[in-house]
């Protein structure tokens, strides 16, 4: 904890700002039965890539890999992919078969945004036409096609069980952090 907290500061510039993230970012893995590192994790490469993970855009990804992803690996892909989109200032073609690849609709959801058809993104982003604003929007729309997916999970039985999983980890993690495992050592 004290590593990501550390971690938190550096990123966010300052303890007060890591300290107010590391709370959010606990919440949100609480709700969605992710451990505390990966969304942390996913949290610190959005933002190293320029954009807020705290503004919603984080919860928005989350929601989108619970319902249509297959884990922490398509959390990573989409997190990479849409932060080297929003450094570079557009989204390319690799990042749009990219996203598609793990399993996410992002063809669906520019559709939504755009007004256009799938051939006709796929030519805006070979031209560098799909900018930050169309960006933006399809985070925005990525989360609203799969709102509240993510803590959904929680409700059933797996998603208990994860949960009680999370708050063992969390635990251990503060007893370690606190010295009280070299004690026992």
């Amino acid at each position: 904890l004290a590593t990501l907290r550390r971690r938190l500061d550096g990123v966010l510039g300052g303890a007060e700002e890591g300290a107010a993230a590391l709370k959010a970012l606990d919440k949100i893995a609480e709700a969605h039965t992710q451990t505390l590192a990966d969304t942390a994790d996913s949290a610190i490469r959005l933002k190293a890539f320029g954009l807020d993970p705290l503004n919603g855009t984080l919860q928005a990804l989350i929601d989108t890999n619970e319902k249509y992803g297959k884990g922490a690996a398509t959390l990573d892909t989409v997190t990479t992919q849409l932060g080297q989109s929003w450094a570079s200032g557009r989204i390319q073609l690799e990042e749009l078969n990219s996203i598609t690849d793990a399993g996410i609709p992002i063809l669906t959801a520019l559709e939504a945004v755009t007004g256009k058809s799938a051939n006709q993104i796929r030519n805006m982003a070979s031209a560098g036409a799909l900018g930050r604003d169309v960006i933006r929007d399809l985070i925005t729309e990525l989360g609203s096609m799969s709102e509240a997916a993510g803590s959904e999970k929680i409700k059933g039985l797996p998603g208990l069980i994860s949960a009680a999983k999370k708050e063992f980890r969390d635990l251990f993690r503060l007893a370690a952090d606190a010295g009280a495992l070299d004690v026992i050592k």
